[in-house]
């Protein structure tokens, strides 16, 4: 193992499992038809095994591909409108059900009432500080641009104490409810640079020369950082809060801002290091708009656009594009018929170890992405429950990862000690491309 790379305890990653079937997939099917049985007749209990061989079976492909069945349950449109369109689609407006005079208006047969929209997939509602946006559920949102740092020509030893120093910063927030975004984002982009010449000559030389670099593509990659402070993580405490009256409101929203003002404060300290810059509120023309939502309406439609401030919620404003989701490819329509096409990469298998930098090859590929990491850090009370079960699943069910297991002792010394921080993770990359075909081989590049 080299100097620099550090274990990635891949036991936390993968879920116990009994028989070949995820523990539980394995229960809740089990007690299902248990309860029917009781209810009906003994007999009905031998359908355990067929159904633990078909899950089995189904399990084979994927140890999450429950998870991802839930996943897609939970995101399933309208089937009048998956029946038009042919894929899970979505759209930007919400339109509703009028007269039926009014519903003849619609595109092409299909009521425009029955498209689903964006809004119950967006939290964002509004902006609380020129650098903080508050969810739906009360969340708050800030987000930092940064230029990241010249890893081609910094020495080992300066990345890996920038490294540390990122990690020191994380494990800060370890005793507090918050999660962290990190994109890489990787898009095209024209470069000009303006400039007056007396000369004519000047002048048409200076065009000539941009016209040739407006047939290349030029790779802009910018990585974002966003602290997301949930005051209230748990259900009950979420709805306690909206039973307060209006005064104590205020008083709370005042609170938890400045809590999450102390937050970014002590973020953006950090990550001055990478060339951090708060994404802001900015006026243009009497104008108020917002660079938070910029980013992130891009990271829904894939179109970097100004987007500005009005009185309506962010959830109901944010996204003008039409969305087609199919089995393995996605397509982006935006509001003048441009098509683009994506897809997504999830780790299946993790290594087992990890090392700074080990994504920046990425970086030299001439292709549009974006690279999503997502940690919501645990307590250390919490994370100590979560080793100590996760341990205990594992050993229960025999796994055969005796090395993984073994590294559960590691972990909990390491957490012990204050030198780890753990909690839930996500990875997802989303590849670009203006054809089915070109969205796939780039992904295949990936």
């Amino acid at each position: 193992m080299d100097n620099n790379s550090e274990i990635l305890f891949k036991g936390m990653t993968r879920p116990a499992m009994l028989w070949g079937v995820p523990l539980i997939a394995l229960i809740s099917s089990v007690s299902v038809i248990a309860l029917i049985a009781a209810w009906t007749n003994f007999l009905v209990i031998f359908l355990m095994f067929p159904t633990i061989f078909v899950l089995r079976e189904i399990a084979k492909k994927d140890d999450f591909i429950f998870d991802l069945y839930f996943l897609k349950l939970k995101t399933k449109g309208d089937l009048k409108t998956m029946r038009f369109w042919g894929a899970n689609t979505f759209g930007a407006t919400s339109y509703r059900k009028t007269s039926p005079k009014e519903q003849r208006l619609d595109i092409h047969g299909l009521p425009l009432s029955s498209q689903p929209d964006f809004s119950k997939f967006i939290p964002y509602s509004s902006h609380v500080a020129e650098n903080v946006i508050i969810t739906k559920e009360g969340d708050y949102v800030a987000t930092w641009e940064c230029s990241g740092i010249p890893f081609e020509i910094a020495d080992d030893d300066d990345l890996e104490r920038r490294k540390e120093q990122l990690n020191t910063l994380l494990r800060s927030f370890s005793h507090y409810s918050v999660s962290i975004y990190h994109h890489n984002v990787s898009r095209s982009v024209s470069e000009k640079l303006e400039g007056n010449f007396k000369s004519d000559y000047l002048k048409e030389i200076n065009d000539l020369y941009y016209e040739g670099l407006n047939r290349s593509k030029f790779k802009r990659n910018t990585l974002y950082f966003t602290l997301v402070y949930r005051p209230y993580p748990s259900v009950v405490e979420r709805r306690s809060r909206q039973k307060g009256s209006l005064e104590e409101k205020k008083q709370e929203l005042n609170y938890h801002l400045a809590k999450m003002q102390e937050f970014c404060n002590r973020l953006e300290k950090g990550l001055s290091k990478f060339g951090g810059k708060a994404l802001t509120t900015y006026e243009k023309d009497n104008v108020v708009y917002s660079q938070q939502l910029q980013f992130y309406n891009y990271l829904l439609t894939g179109l970097w656009q100004p987007i500005r401030i009005t009185t309506e919620v962010f959830y109901k404003t944010l996204g003008n594009t039409l969305n087609h989701f199919g089995v393995d490819t996605g397509e982006i329509i935006s509001p003048q018929g441009k098509r683009r096409f994506f897809r997504c990469i999830e780790i299946k298998d993790y290594v087992d170890s990890t090392y700074e930098g080990i994504l920046d090859v990425l970086m030299y590929y001439s292709i549009d992405y974006t690279i999503t990491h997502s940690f919501s850090l645990l307590g250390r009370n919490d994370a100590v429950k979560a080793l100590k079960m996760q341990e205990k699943h594992l050993q229960s069910v025999e796994d055969d990862a005796e090395t993984q297991l073994a590294e559960f002792s590691l972990a909990k010394d390491d957490l012990a000690s204050g030198n780890l921080a753990f909690g839930k993770y996500h990875f997802s990359i989303t590849v670009f491309g203006d054809t089915v075909q070109e969205a796939t081989d780039n992904t295949n590049e990936c």
